[in-house]
């Protein structure tokens, strides 16, 4: 799939890429035909980590309770060799075989280093007394490693797994997950059933896409992706995660590479203009909110178009916006100036509003269409009068996303049900040939025919009124600035979730703290940038010409 080089990395670091699963077990194939272990390779390092998070946790290694629940394929055989290794240092572990066969090789290993082997039975309702055992074993273990299920199953986890994880309601200890938390599917990150939740995921050779997309990510904890040597095997990757450096309140590497700095000579105009379509007499504070986000980001300034393309004088949102930010325009649409870029829906409610039509069928301006434009959108490209479609980022949430899918009539579900929410996001942006920003816990940035990529999300408090006015704002300063919508999208969400954290600081929030907040994070991001090397003339994106000022306001 094309990644159109809108998020290409400068850095090391900045990216986490992942494979789908069946061009994961390929390449591992591949590598194996040279006669790389990697079995041996993948339960060290499994140990390693194991025993660097009882340290972490515990103190100490030696004389901690390990349990290894251990399914029948090769996740099995990596866990019981973690566990001889663990035993070598240490610490006592139990297997608990989950099934009607067991890896072999790993057993024999466990067994030989001291470690303990129990059989669950396979049909769990023959001897319940030894389900109740295994279940409290797990429950009273420092360390539990989940070696059930691997990227060559399907489906939740069943039979004796399912019998003692079900009644384990509570433990004490922390649980690694074996290349992925058993039942998580790799691909899509969809859990088939109850999931074991996972402090740490150690996974094999490269990361699958359903342990970053947020169908499933809650469920991984922290990730590490042991190299096993398989990129030269390894085709494109299916999805990427921006990083974000370990700290969610701090931005990260990606701010200082991409954020659109002024130059020495820049104007407002340079800077970017931006035309905000937003609010009405019944939704205010989504203008307000988009506009204080857009000049909080660094925008040059804010035009913004009055509810039904009046006056100022009769309007009365206008007064709200000047007061949030009193170097604002407030111009009816017959009279507004030049614009670089356009925020169009929030706030919007009325399905014929001429300031919607005038931004996605009557200009070539790049434009973020959130909310209450998203379908008008739609109805545009169905009639053919959507005008260039690629300069549009539009961002809807789950339920706005349906709603799109309804009037293209893109595919929601199949005979087994739902499809995938980041399936459907992909076929609406193809569909349309926009970018599309799907809001939720973590967003995805689809580009036409590109590579999804996933932007962690701010906390939980974020979900709240407002909040999609706020990052429409600040990616339309990005559009305004010159940024492709794709590049656009990554940045204003990451910097929206980092400025959410900050307000948030734990607790509660409400958009306008969110919005008080992202000209320090902006700021913190670009003071790891460069200093331009000087020279003649003026930096590439800002050469005369790039921008038709059209007038001095």
């Amino acid at each position: 799939m094309s990644t159109d080089g809108w998020w290409s990395p400068d850095a090391p670091g900045e990216l986490l890429e992942a494979w789908r699963a069946a061009d994961v077990a390929a390449a591992d194939a591949a590598r194996l035909a040279t006669g790389a272990d990697l079995m041996a390779a993948a339960a060290h390092a499994l140990a390693g980590h194991c025993a660097a998070l009882l340290r972490e946790r515990t103190g100490r290694v030696s004389g901690r309770r390990v349990v290894l629940l251990v399914g029948p394929g090769n996740n099995g055989g990596d866990a019981l060799l973690a566990g001889a290794a663990l035993r070598a240092r240490g610490a006592g572990v139990t297997a608990l075989l989950l099934a009607e066969r067991a890896h072999a090789r790993g057993t024999a290993a466990l067994r030989a280093a001291g470690g303990r082997v129990v059989t669950v039975p396979a049909d769990p309702g023959t001897d319940d007394a030894a389900v109740t055992a295994a279940a409290d074993l797990v429950r009273d273990a420092d360390l539990v490693v989940d070696g059930v299920l691997g990227i060559g199953a399907s489906g939740a986890v069943r039979g004796a797994a399912w019998a003692v994880l079900e009644r384990v309601h509570l433990r004490r200890g922390a649980v690694v997950a074996c290349d992925l938390p058993s039942g998580l599917d790799p691909d899509t990150g969809a859990l088939a059933g109850p999931v074991l939740p996972a402090d740490l995921t150690v996974t094999f050779g490269a990361a699958k896409p359903g342990l970053l997309l947020p169908a499933g990510r809650h469920a991984v904890g922290r990730l590490v992706v042991v190299d096993l040597g398989l990129g030269e095997h390894l085709p494109p990757p299916a999805v990427r995660l921006v990083l974000d450096g370990g700290d969610p309140t701090r931005p990260g590497p990606h701010v200082a590479a991409r954020w659109p700095e002024p130059w020495r000579d820049a104007d407002k105009y340079s800077r970017g203009v931006l035309g905000v379509v937003a609010g009405d007499d019944r939704y205010p504070g989504a203008a307000v909110l988009c506009s204080r986000a857009a000049a909080a980001a660094g925008v040059g300034m804010v035009r913004y178009v009055p509810a039904d393309g009046g006056a100022a004088a009769t309007d009365p949102v206008g007064p709200l916006v000047l007061q949030a930010v009193p170097e604002a325009l407030v111009q009816p649409l017959d009279a507004v100036g030049r614009v670089q870029a356009w925020v169009v829906g929030p706030g919007v409610s009325a399905d014929d509003d001429p300031r919607v039509a005038h931004v996605l069928t009557g200009t070539d301006e790049p434009a973020v269409v959130d909310a209450g434009a998203l379908e008008a959108a739609a109805r545009a490209s169905l009639d053919g009068t959507l005008r260039r479609p690629d300069r549009l980022l539009l961002t809807p949430h789950r339920g706005e996303l349906a709603r799109v899918a309804q009037v293209l009539d893109v595919a929601q579900e199949d005979a087994a049900g739902p499809l995938d929410l980041v399936d459907v996001a992909r076929a609406v942006a193809d569909r349309l040939g926009v970018t599309l920003l799907l809001k939720g816990a973590d967003t995805v940035v689809l580009a036409p025919d590109g590579t999804p990529t996933v932007v962690p999300g701010g906390p939980p408090w974020l979900a709240t009124a407002g909040a999609g006015d706020v990052l429409a704002g600040l990616a339309g300063a990005l559009l305004a600035a010159g940024s492709a919508p794709g590049r656009a999208a990554t940045l204003a969400a990451h910097v929206h979730a980092v400025a959410a954290h900050r307000a948030s600081a734990g607790g509660p929030l409400h958009a306008a703290l969110v919005v008080e907040q992202v000209r320090q994070v902006v700021a913190d991001g670009l003071a790891g940038a460069a200093v331009p090397l000087l020279r003649a003339g003026v930096p590439a994106g800002d050469a005369p010409g790039d921008w038709d000022h059209g007038g001095r306001d």
